[in-house]
């Protein structure tokens, strides 16, 4: 009786660690493939490319009310500042492997995340036709702040600094905010950064 008890446990034990290993080796296979196509893929390259090119002439903001030969470099930055969103909401639901990425674009992340800062600032700022008034949105790209501030401390924060609206009364670009009834995600800690998937 008590062996079949014992190796009721052990088969328990052994089927929770098999489960475990085989979530995490999806999650690397996942982040691996996610890197892999971010690297190849044609539209990726070329957003990164239009991003680069405004990041290193900041003039993200230039892209705010766009002129309609802009508009095609608005979409490909907002494309690539959602890819990072996609990203950073991915580890922290555990669909990616959080370590792994992190090793491989750290740096790059950040850079980009400071660097679009004030266009995302702008951006998260919108005209509530209801109100009459400006409103900051500050879940726009969200995600991508939370794992930026998670993993340097010095990536810019604008949850804390949303800054004051826009000047200008509202131009094209600014559609009404939809109606939210969700909560923010958490900032992670430290800890979850070190064992994102713990």
């Amino acid at each position: 009786m008590v062996s079949v008890s014992v190796s009721a446990v052990v088969a328990v034990v052994l089927a929770l660690t098999q489960l475990s290993t085989t979530r995490a080796i999806a999650r690397m296979r996942a982040t691996l493939d996610l890197i892999e196509k971010a690297e190849s893929s044609d539209h990726y390259v070329r957003i990164t490319g239009v991003f680069s090119d405004y990041r290193r002439r900041n003039a993200f903001l230039d892209l705010v009310e766009p002129t309609d030969a802009l508009r095609a470099d608005r979409f490909a930055v907002l494309g690539y500042l959602n890819h990072y969103e996609t990203i950073a909401l991915f580890i922290r639901k555990k669909v990616l492997d959080g370590p792994t990425y992190r090793d491989w674009i750290i740096g790059t992340l950040v850079r980009d995340w400071n660097a679009a800062s004030e266009f995302i600032r702008r951006e998260r700022w919108g005209w509530d036709s209801a109100s009459g008034q400006w409103a900051y949105d500050p879940t726009l790209l969200q995600s991508f702040e939370a794992l930026a501030c998670s993993w340097s401390s010095s990536a810019v924060r604008l949850r804390a600094n949303p800054g004051a609206p826009p000047a200008s009364p509202p131009g094209r670009e600014d559609d009404p905010l939809p109606s939210l009834d969700i909560d923010p995600p958490e900032v992670p800690s430290a800890e979850t950064v070190d064992k994102p998937n713990h």
